[in-house]
């Protein structure tokens, strides 16, 4: 897992927090890996113009339209130009203090976020403390889905290659913070155990079972 920025977010988490946000863009995507209709390119993520023009010519399934890319690097947009937006991120790993912050000026702007994060470093847990208004946790690990382009031995294979991650979930809400960022109130803390889509079960032995060996009757007298 290591060196890779842009793991996928598993269907039912994404499920489960679309019902309760309804997201109106994914900030920290890239053009093979979003999954909102609008979205915006992590800075730590590829820009590829020629798959951009590429998903331009395609639409959604649900007929919403064809892929937007709003932005290219999505910290370098102003957090007023947010103002309104129902945020969805599952952020590149390796550095989530700028996103964090980001997310924080973001909310004072009027927009609401719901940010996945590894539990990897958490030398960013003060300022996520400080001004987030929600952490959830989840008692099970998250299942990511391998990339595109990855070149593990599941995904070589054809198979769907998985990694399970430590995650925590951060919600920033507008109105909840003062002029500087900072949570009026302590964030609320909880236990999120979303639905999780049931797993296959692993095909079951054909070798039938040895039967036990029964003891000899004796012959009565």
């Amino acid at each position: 897992m290591s060196g890779q920025q842009n793991w996928r977010t598993p269907r039912d988490l994404f499920r489960a927090a679309d019902a309760e946000f309804h997201f109106t863009i994914d900030v920290a995507a890239d053009h093979d890996n979003h999954l909102c209709r609008r979205y915006m390119v992590a800075p730590s993520l590829r820009y590829d113009p020629l798959t951009a023009e590429r998903l331009r010519a395609t639409g959604y399934t649900d007929g919403s339209g064809p892929p937007e890319c709003v932005a290219v690097n999505a910290l370098s947009v102003s957090p007023r130009q947010m103002a309104g937006e129902r945020m969805f991120a599952n952020i590149p790993f390796a550095n989530p203090a700028p996103w964090i912050d980001w997310f924080s000026a973001c909310s004072r702007e009027g927009a609401t976020v719901f940010g996945i994060l590894h539990l990897s470093t958490p030398r960013w847990f003060g300022r996520l403390w400080a001004t987030a208004s929600e952490l959830r946790l989840t008692t099970d690990r998250v299942t990511y889905i391998h990339p595109p382009g990855c070149e593990c031995k599941a995904c070589a294979k054809g198979e769907q290659g998985t990694a399970d991650r430590d995650s925590m979930f951060a919600v920033w809400r507008p109105g909840l913070t003062d002029h500087t960022g900072f949570q009026l109130v302590p964030p609320r803390v909880f236990l999120w155990n979303y639905p999780r889509d049931s797993k296959e079960e692993p095909p079951a032995d054909p070798t039938p079972a040895r039967k036990r060996r029964q003891p000899k009757e004796k012959d009565s007298a």
